[in-house]
């Protein structure tokens, strides 16, 4: 049986992950805080300065970038201290972009529905909340579960 849910230490780094990028402000004190945490060296192993976790902490790292609507630039360095690391690793290099890429525009995705959403809870048509309306709710709950289908496929 394929295994789609996150563990529970994969959990809690997600909750960290959205707390602390949530408020992390400007480009240079998100960059601070992701430094001073390891998380631009997540995947590589310790004797590379790295914190030696898995492809699917990055993808959360990746994700996480998008819901709070930061710049990828970060990303991008976190695959450049890899590639650096891991000359010889070619192969993988594309799909694990490609994967990370995906995962910080579903993150997105999930802010800007998360967003629409509550815009629609807080605006007002004929004394009651757009929310309530089936035009808004339907396609806002069908957006919702396509995007916890695509984070499931993205985590396996």
């Amino acid at each position: 049986m394929m295994r789609t849910e996150l563990s529970s230490a994969q959990q809690e780094l997600r909750r960290a992950l959205a707390a602390v990028l949530g408020a992390a402000g400007t480009a240079e004190r998100l960059r601070a805080c992701c430094e001073a945490r390891g998380w631009l060296a997540m995947t590589l192993g310790v004797q590379d300065g790295g914190l030696g976790l898995g492809e699917t902490e990055a993808v959360l790292l990746a994700e996480q970038f998008g819901a709070a609507a930061h710049p990828a630039d970060l990303l991008g360095e976190l695959a450049a201290r890899e590639d650096a690391a891991r000359p010889d690793q070619e192969a993988g290099r594309r799909w694990r972009r490609g994967l990370r890429h995906s995962a910080y525009l579903a993150g997105l995705a999930c802010r800007a529905v998360g967003l629409a959403a509550r815009r629609a809870r807080e605006r007002t048509q004929f004394g009651t909340p757009i929310s309530g309306f089936q035009g808004v709710m339907f396609p806002l709950a069908e957006h919702a579960v396509r995007l916890q289908g695509l984070r499931l496929r993205i985590y396996r």
